[in-house]
């Protein structure tokens, strides 16, 4: 299938690769701008849009809305930006954009993208729906896991599928859930978290489905349950794998006939509520152990998310750490910064507590801060201790130093000796601009570090 594509880059480089990788199976046709992409629009009715977000002086989000009213409707559009977070997604998606990919990226995933495009139009199936509007997004991420697992948000957001997320304890499965329920049909009504496992069997169906008076000791008035409570919204069930196999077959029948039964009571209630359900253990392998109910996996896991431990996403760690130094999160009224060296240590931590444990530790960092900066010297010394050559594959078999790891050092120091100056930076490295600014995201390394370094070291 041959397609139409419109590639919309401010960076010609990008735009030739786009146009010669793709011109000997499509008709493809580039542009630089908004405006230029407009003026192809009109003329050409376009299968696949290609189109950055940062276009110089405007916005790809611009040009998407744009592009659509201009009977555009039949593209499908590819977002494509340097750097991502969970806002920019779903705004994208609530534009219209079929996906989003961050730079830098391969011409085989392109071939992938487009592949399954042309998968889709064989089939006729429909584009992602829009999303609900953005109440703000709290998950922080830039990692290619993150920017995944942000985008399969997005597209079940506006279902109403059960899922079940998987994730180690501290990865922020109730976080997670919290944003698929704000981007739901049902964002206007209760949600209503429940840790599974730190109830026993009786109070957690107390609890969930409620009780009358009088039905046992203690019961001395008519208990809402939470089901009911959550009438017309979203309840999240979290641990449910630490649930009994006698609560198990209670929760099965909630869930396929829509009704409850409070404890003591021999009339059901009819309830309208979406169940997300979490576990950090693997629920297969617990209905093989004959610990959890098959019938029951199979009716909460229609889809299935699985959020990744922090020391899988690593470079998603400085942006964490800025989110957390934030006065109002940090519970401090005065900004508080960390060296490069401390920073390199947090970032090549391996994390067994995840995110719950690095925002305790740089808040505790924080707070206990007297001059403004966190040095190596004052990280706990389990993050210390840390060889930070374990976290990542910077010394080869044969004990010398990759090419890769020479690299960073060489730029560590050129941007040390420019104070951050990414434009002196690439003068010195005979590179532009927009090179620098790759090779930063690639190595992972924060440059206002080194800027704030300077007037905090002057200062003191």
């Amino acid at each position: 299938m041959t397609l139409k594509i419109l590639i919309i880059d401010d960076e010609e480089l990008i735009r030739k690769l786009l146009v010669e990788a793709l011109n000997d199976r499509h008709e493809v046709y580039a542009a630089s701008n908004g405006q230029e992409a407009l003026h192809l629009a009109r003329a050409v009715p376009f299968d696949l849009i290609l189109c950055d977000i940062n276009l110089g002086g405007s916005s790809g989000f611009d040009v998407l809305s744009a592009l659509k009213g201009e009977q555009q409707s039949r593209a499908e559009v590819i977002m494509m930006t340097g750097f991502s977070n969970l806002d920019s997604v779903m705004r994208a998606a609530r534009g219209g954009a079929v996906d989003y990919i961050t730079k830098p990226f391969t011409l085989d995933r392109i071939n992938q993208l487009i592949d399954a495009i042309e998968a889709r139009r064989a089939l006729r199936q429909a584009p992602v729906a829009e999303l609900a509007a953005d109440a703000g997004g709290e998950m922080v991420g830039n990692s290619p896991a993150m920017i995944e697992l942000f985008k399969q948000m997005a597209r079940i957001a506006a279902t109403d599928l059960p899922v079940t997320i998987y994730g180690e304890s501290g990865t922020g499965k109730e976080l997670l859930v919290r944003t698929i329920h704000r981007h739901s049909a049902r964002a206007s009504h209760p949600f209503i978290a429940v840790n599974c496992g730190a109830l026993t069997e009786t109070l957690l169906e107390s609890e969930l489905f409620g009780h009358l008076r009088g039905s046992f000791t203690g019961a001395t008035a008519r208990h809402r349950g939470l089901f009911e409570e959550a009438h017309g919204g979203t309840i999240f069930l979290d641990e449910i794998g630490e649930t009994s196999l006698g609560f198990q077959v209670k929760l099965l029948r909630a869930l396929q006939e829509g009704e409850i039964k409070p404890v003591g009571s021999n009339r059901d209630v009819r309830v309208n509520v979406r169940v997300l359900t979490a576990s950090n253990r693997d629920l297969e392998q617990a209905v093989k152990e004959n610990r959890f109910r098959q019938d029951l996996l199979y009716r909460i896991n229609a889809v299935t998310l699985t959020v990744p431990p922090l020391r899988e996403r690593r470079e998603d760690i400085p942006q964490l750490i800025r989110r957390f130094l934030k006065p109002s999160a940090a519970g401090t009224h005065r900004q508080v910064e960390f060296t490069p060296e401390a920073m390199a240590r947090l970032t090549h931590y391996d994390w067994p507590g995840n995110v719950r444990q690095l925002q305790n530790i740089v808040q505790r960092l924080a707070a206990l801060c007297v001059s403004g900066v966190v040095g190596e010297s004052d990280l706990p010394p389990e993050v210390r201790g840390q060889d930070l050559s374990a976290g990542a594959a910077e010394i080869a078999p044969d004990g010398l130093v990759t090419l890769e790891e020479m690299e960073r050092r060489y730029l560590l120091q050129v941007l040390a000796a420019t104070r951050g100056n990414k434009l002196q930076a690439a003068r010195i490295l005979n590179v532009d601009r927009k090179t620098i600014d790759r090779m930063v995201r690639a190595h992972h390394i924060e440059v206002e570090t080194f800027k704030r370094t300077k007037s905090l070291t002057s200062a003191r």
